[in-house]
């Protein structure tokens, strides 16, 4: 049977793919070929087949051009792609011009058609015709010239990449991803000449050669085993690229044979905590006991407890629930990371299960850890139903004083309101940290900056004492920052004496830090003589230093100034 035309990697002939005689003999319009590739395949390359040469060029331009054919959408694509590709065999000059000039919809695919084939029969021609195209247009010639030179060293592409005026690195971007390693017959010279042209490129941080050293050397681990793991590792790593590579090999066996992989890794001259890491989370994928009672007999404490934190880590994320049942399973230096990944896990599906299984682990350091680790997890997905969950569950009567400002915080920018509510409700800790503040206090630091009016609104609210002096003072420099200084100043009439003269020192302090040539023009607005004169001595001498005020402000501040403060101001430290 006499073929029609080789075409990329096939060659179509009449006939081929079935032996009924009415299915080359159906017509382009046949409604069948619409839905039956096969069939399809077939009448288009055998109609194409049948043209004579001059006639491909013409019969290209009018199918082109003629939107309204009686052929399907599908035989009408597939028979444009053939009679290019024939043209391209033909004439290649006129094929890429033609491609070149079609209109955008088709363009892409056209240029592609046409590289692809010219590739395989005329490379260099390729290359004196693409290299001076667009960077869409060589990129593609690009592509298709390593599609079709595969068995080319891959340093002679990088030259061809270059000469099409391209970065030599996006032939190997092209050549790993088009390459079969299996079909690679020599992978061990393949995998030295491509990491030493890494290492001389510089390109080690790049993911192309990454990728297509680590396929290489599995492709030459499966064909010489172990002793691979040695020959590269040893590789001078001042020559050859090694470490992607290494732990390439080393996660395919330790898949398959983990016990030998955790012995290679465990001999090492010198330890390598990513490759352990990746050794011992294989294993315990694969058969988590075996992975335990291996890392059990391991001397050293620190690696030991490393390495059972790794395996906690994978089995909580496998059976999460049993863990959390059972948590003593786990070595005891190792639970509070299964107790972290068993909720977090389950939480991915249902955070109340979650919540329900932490609140009921047993120890209650663990709980806590457990519940902890949740809060900001729970918060972030449905941050409306924390506190309700929490408060509504009996389970979680002895963790309050204990997470009750991560529970505050979580719900704080969800509903404001109910977290200062919860806040207020909490006894006042005596704790060296807070001295004696109550939590909404804090709370509406956080509010005032996002919702001044709020904030006031909640202020009534506020405990006496030192918390009700210190929720004043943060919302009084929120009022600051935002320029409402006379607000700042009448929300300290309801402070005693005292803690008015208190407010005022720290709201002024906090003024001249932030703005004090703005302060100048507004020290007026500060309610006692005595908070002016200090006012003003501070600017005074802030000006002493910086110099940015004006002579007039200079004139105002001085006349704030008690005798006091004026003697003061000019005594000589």
């Amino acid at each position: 049977m006499k073929p029609l035309f080789t075409c990329g990697l096939f060659v179509v002939a009449v006939g081929i793919l079935s032996n009924n005689g009415d299915l080359c003999a159906n017509p382009l319009t046949d409604k069948r070929l619409h839905e039956d590739s096969v069939e399809r395949f077939v009448a288009v390359y055998s109609h194409v087949g049948d043209l004579p040469s001059k006639a491909v060029e013409s019969r290209l331009e009018e199918l082109t051009k003629n939107t309204r054919q009686r052929m399907s959408s599908r035989v009408k694509d597939e028979l444009q792609i053939a009679l290019l590709q024939r043209l391209t065999k033909e004439k290649p000059t006129v094929a890429l011009e033609f491609a070149l000039d079609s209109a955008d919809e088709n363009r892409k695919k056209f240029v592609k058609t046409v590289f692809d084939s010219w590739s395989m029969v005329d490379l260099e021609a390729v290359i004196t015709h693409a290299k001076d195209l667009n960077w869409s247009d060589r990129t593609q010639a690009m592509k298709s010239i390593v599609r079709a030179n595969l068995e080319m060293p891959l340093d002679s592409l990088r030259d061809i990449s270059v000469r099409l005026n391209l970065d030599k690195k996006q032939a190997v971007e092209y050549y790993q991803l088009i390459v079969n390693v299996e079909l690679v017959d020599d992978p061990k010279t393949a995998w030295y000449g491509i990491a030493k042209m890494s290492k001389q490129d510089n390109f080690s941080w790049s993911s192309d050669y990454n990728e297509i050293l680590s396929r290489l050397a599995i492709q030459w681990f499966k064909q010489d085993g172990v002793a691979v793991l040695d020959q590269i590792h040893d590789a001078p790593e001042d020559t050859y690229r090694t470490g992607v590579s290494l732990s390439a090999v080393l996660d395919f066996l330790a898949q398959r044979s983990p016990r030998t992989a955790f012995e290679y890794v465990t001999s090492l001259p010198e330890r390598d905590y990513s490759l352990e890491e990746l050794v011992i989370r294989r294993w315990a994928e694969t058969d988590v006991h075996a992975a335990t009672e291996a890392v059990a007999d391991i001397g050293s404490a620190d690696t030991r407890e490393n390495w059972q934190r790794e395996i906690a880590t994978v089995w909580a994320a496998k059976e999460p629930r049993y863990i959390l049942q059972n948590l003593d399973v786990i070595p005891e230096r190792a639970r509070y990371v299964a107790a972290r990944v068993g909720v977090a896990t389950i939480a991915e599906s249902s955070l109340q299960e979650a919540g329900d299984f932490a609140l009921q682990i047993e120890d209650s350091s663990l709980r806590t850890i457990a519940v902890q680790w949740l809060l900001p997890i729970w918060s972030k997905e449905e941050p409306h139903t924390l506190l309700d969950w929490f408060l509504k569950n009996p389970s979680s009567t002895g963790l309050i004083e204990k997470i009750r400002e991560q529970l505050v915080y979580h719900t704080l920018d969800s509903d404001p309101v109910r977290a200062f509510q919860f806040a207020r409700e909490q006894q006042i800790m005596n704790s060296s940290g807070t001295s004696g503040i109550g939590l909404e206090a804090q709370i509406l630091y956080n509010i005032s900056r996002k919702d001044l009016n709020l904030a006031r609104e909640l202020l009534a609210d506020v405990r006496d004492g030192i918390t009700k002096r210190v929720a004043m003072l943060h919302v009084g420099r929120a009022m600051r920052y935002q320029g409402d200084i006379r607000e700042a100043m009448d929300l300290a009439q309801d402070l005693t004496e005292t803690d008015r003269g208190w407010y005022f020192d720290l709201v002024t302090y906090d003024w001249i830090d932030g703005d004090p040539i703005g302060f100048a023009d507004e020290i007026s607005t500060l309610p006692t003589t005595e908070t002016r004169s200090t006012a003003a001595q501070l600017l005074l001498r802030w000006n002493r230093r910086y110099d940015k005020l004006t002579d007039k402000q200079i004139e105002t501040l001085q006349k704030h100034l008690t005798e006091d403060d004026v003697d003061q101001l000019y005594f000589q430290w």
